[in-house]
């Protein structure tokens, strides 16, 4: 969903955007700025907004792009499968905060590594289908819960781990941004998971 987000906002802006520069209202703009009406400056602030918007949503879409293969194949792989993805998935992560202009912020990486979450607690559920649990041998459900567990604990750590080593990627010269947040602000859902589980 934050992919998709920003590749909507990316063609809504670029709607506006479009509309804005068509030789009508681009004279009517002229016409409002010969006459000095007191029109011209609202919308000349709406046209430098509506660019700075579809510069940011154009940047952090080409930045967003790499995690798309990602999210599809933690989505048609087998949640037993899955663990070999946490640790690409997280260095490109921080390559998009070390180098994105706009993505380096922590409300959007909360709502990003949320998703993350999500889709691994929908996975594990998908996984964990109560139907087979309770028909399957009791050690075998046992080992997949555990399975379970182990997975998106492995990958909270992993998270920690990334955390840490965050300010060495960035280049010299530039002040590292660092994730200030508690985990709790994104993995709060998974923690209540792991719990009911």
């Amino acid at each position: 969903p934050e992919v998709k987000f920003w590749n909507d906002r990316v063609k809504n802006l670029q709607c506006v955007y479009t509309q804005l520069r068509e030789p009508r209202v681009e004279k009517m703009a002229s016409i409002l700025e010969l006459t000095e009406s007191t029109y011209f400056p609202p919308f000349r602030n709406m046209f430098r907004n509506v660019v700075a918007s579809l510069t940011e949503a154009k940047e952090i879409s080409i930045y967003l792009k790499p995690l798309i293969r990602y999210f599809e194949k933690m989505e048609l792989m087998d949640f037993n499968e899955i663990e070999p993805l946490f640790r690409p998935l997280l260095h490109t992560i921080c390559l998009i905060w070390v180098n994105s202009r706009y993505y380096c912020n922590v409300t959007k990486l909360i709502v990003l590594i949320k998703e993350i979450a999500n889709l691994l607690i929908h996975q594990a559920s998908k996984y964990l289908d109560p139907s087979a649990l309770l028909e399957g041998d009791v050690d075998e459900c046992r080992d997949s819960v555990l399975l379970c567990l182990r997975y998106l604990e492995t990958f909270r750590l992993m998270f920690e781990e990334y955390r840490a080593k965050l300010p060495t990627m960035f280049k010299e010269g530039h002040e590292p941004v660092p994730w200030t947040f508690h985990p709790k602000m994104a993995f709060g859902r998974m923690f209540l998971f792991v719990r009911a589980s």
